[in-house]
């Protein structure tokens, strides 16, 4: 499957999705609970259908998706721009307000050749505040191999990170 440049995803037009990192999100605003869970079920009923699964976080007041191919790593590619057409139908049939806007991300980068990490050794932590999840322990075992839970100690000590 062919990962897609920026540009092809911006040219697809997907306006209420926002392309972070590896990924294309969305946020769609929900008036009670009961239409959120009847939202998801309809793109569950896709998503099995398609065999590609949307990560999905239901709150109180939104609902946060995120999209990617993970097929050789994670990328955009058109399996997800044609999910993301569908789930953006599926909300507007259901009368969802996207809130493409509030989808942001955060990325904080600590790039050192000195002590306590050593030469080529990058620690990247990264959180995406429309899934409020951290994937800093995996980029910084990619980045610093055994150096890890050490860099990984040194950076949650520096109140920098928080997992949960």
């Amino acid at each position: 499957m062919e990962r897609l440049s920026n540009q092809q995803i911006l040219d697809a037009g997907l306006v209420d999705w926002r392309k972070l990192a590896q990924a294309l999100h969305a946020r769609y605003l929900v008036p009670d609970y009961a239409q959120a869970a009847a939202f998801i079920a309809a793109v569950a009923e896709v998503a099995e259908a398609d065999r590609h699964h949307p990560d999905l976080k239901l709150t109180y007041v939104a609902i946060d998706i995120s999209l990617c191919t993970h097929e050789d790593g994670l990328w955009v590619t058109q399996k997800d721009i044609d999910m993301a057409r569908k789930i953006s139908e599926i909300a507007k049939e259901k009368r969802l307000a996207p809130e493409p806007a509030s989808v942001t991300q955060l990325e904080i980068a600590l790039d050192t050749v000195s002590p306590p990490f050593g030469p080529r050794c990058s620690p990247v932590a990264r959180t995406t505040s429309s899934t409020t999840r951290s994937s800093t322990r995996p980029a910084v075992s990619r980045a610093c191999g055994s150096r890890a839970p050490t860099i990984t100690k040194f950076l949650a000590s520096a109140g920098t990170l928080t997992f949960g």
